[in-house]
């Protein structure tokens, strides 16, 4: 869940107060711009140039959830409660089974003759 820039530390709590409630959630944890750059810079480490460029400033801070259900996480991302909610930028979800992965990342055809 990423938050926006301007979030203050009331509306961060609220966040996590929010997500903490949700049923199925086991763990939420907060990642802060310096947290943000650090994994970034471990996951794009085989190209250093990529980030050069990047300041910790510009990744935007976020929580992580991690849910026990993919039902109670398909209801989060349909429903849209928390992401609503003062200070959130936007929910981020990966695809929740092999089905949803193979529409969502599956090449489409471009439409242009062959």
């Amino acid at each position: 869940m990423f938050l926006r820039d301007d979030a203050t530390e009331a509306q961060r709590k609220d966040v996590e107060a929010a997500l903490r409630a949700l049923p199925g959630v086991t763990e939420v944890s907060f990642e802060n711009h310096d947290d943000a750059y650090r994994r970034m810079t471990e996951l794009f480490s085989a190209d250093p140039t990529f980030v050069a460029g990047v300041e910790p400033e510009a990744l935007p801070e976020s929580f992580k959830v991690k849910e026990t259900d993919v039902a109670a996480i398909r209801k989060i991302r349909d429903e849209g409660t928390v992401s609503k909610l003062p200070g959130v930028l936007k929910p981020v979800f990966t695809c929740l089974d092999v089905e949803e992965c193979k529409r969502m990342y599956s090449p489409r055809p471009s439409g242009s003759p062959a």
